[in-house]
């Protein structure tokens, strides 16, 4: 069986046991825009994911507290050599939140995996179409469900393949939570 059609699979029953499991965790959908360098290139991105956010309260002290959400995203890399490069992301983030009565404000990572459609962003030889998503984020929720963040997300194979180029963008994060 195609390597993306097994992702596919998978990915699609995860989505259905945490969509028929509300009680688990909040609902949410994030898109995000930002740019990338690859080599000498320029080039823009774009996200869109599904998330959970669980409710779990961990190291919690007054209005401090750790937290977390799974990203279920879709992404999308412009590149002006070759052709365009689809991505699809499952990331667990932890948030550590710092609520004040109308605002809070979070900072966090995570780590997940990445399947892509190419190994090779302009000059970049990523080695791998498998590579490992190491996320960085800082924002603020406002109101009650909306969120406003700026987010660092490295791709590498971690050294597995015989070439490893990486990269890394930077996005402008929106986030609204059920």
């Amino acid at each position: 069986m195609d390597d993306n059609l097994n992702v596919k699979i998978i990915l699609f029953g995860l989505t259905l046991i945490l969509i028929a499991s509300p009680s688990l965790a909040n609902i949410g959908v994030m898109i995000a825009g930002g740019n990338l360098s690859a080599g000498d290139t320029k080039t823009t991105a774009s996200r869109h994911a599904l998330l959970w956010t669980f409710d779990h309260k961990w190291i919690a002290k007054e209005n401090k507290y750790l937290t977390w959400q799974l990203e279920l995203a879709s992404s999308h890399w412009n590149n002006e050599y070759f052709a365009d490069i689809d991505a699809v992301s499952l990331t667990p983030v932890f948030h550590y939140m710092w609520s004040e009565k109308n605002y809070s404000i979070f900072a966090g990572g995570g780590v997940g995996v990445t399947k892509l459609s190419g190994d090779r962003l302009s000059s970049r030889q990523l080695g791998s179409k498998w590579l490992f998503e190491d996320k960085l984020v800082i924002g603020t929720e406002i109101l009650e469900h909306h969120r406003l963040a700026i987010s660092f997300n490295h791709y590498s194979n971690a050294n597995l393949a015989t070439k490893n180029a990486g990269l890394g963008i930077w996005y402008l994060n929106y986030s609204y939570i059920w």
